[in-house]
């Protein structure tokens, strides 16, 4: 278990998804915290949803905590790399929501999680979008979780050289 600052890599990937608006220096990222896995395993039974596949990511305040080691470094630049630095980007997500907005991000996102489940990450992808930007729906009328998978997705499809323009 080890707690760092973004590496400058990462920091330069965070920074094609959030400009200068997240105070990086006060990021730490947590590896090695398997509590979060727990996390997802308790929310899955409250919603009386299948036990998750996945690994799962808790962010409080300024640090991200992740429950194994992310392969977030620029070589080799797969796709495990994309996958890992997309996980990133949700959890930095969070980190900008609460230094914009405070610890109420956590509320919401609890609410959110709780009353969905895995369905408070879906906003209904690109055309979700498109109908949302078309009813004058704004990206802070999404719940936290959704406004985390807007950001994650739009890096996936930003280093992948995909259409972003719904994003």
């Amino acid at each position: 278990m080890s707690s760092r600052k973004l590496t400058d890599f990462e920091r330069g990937e965070a920074q094609k998804v959030f400009g200068a608006s997240i105070r990086y220096e006060k990021v730490r990222v947590f590896e090695g915290a398997p509590w979060t896995n727990l996390v997802a395993k308790v929310g899955a039974k409250i919603n009386r949803e299948p036990t998750p596949k996945y690994d799962n990511a808790v962010t409080l305040g300024n640090t991200s905590h992740f429950p194994r080691l992310l392969k977030s470094n620029p070589t080799p630049a797969g796709p495990e790399s994309i996958v890992d630095l997309a996980w990133m980007i949700h959890e930095l997500t969070h980190v900008w929501q609460y230094q914009h907005s405070g610890v109420v991000y956590i509320v919401r996102a609890l609410r959110a999680d709780l009353a969905l489940g895995i369905k408070a990450y879906d906003y209904g992808g690109e055309q979700g979008l498109k109908d949302a930007r078309a009813s004058g729906r704004r990206l802070a009328d999404l719940n936290p979780e959704q406004q985390g998978d807007i950001a994650r997705h739009y890096y996936s499809r930003l280093r992948r050289g995909q259409d972003t323009s719904a994003w």
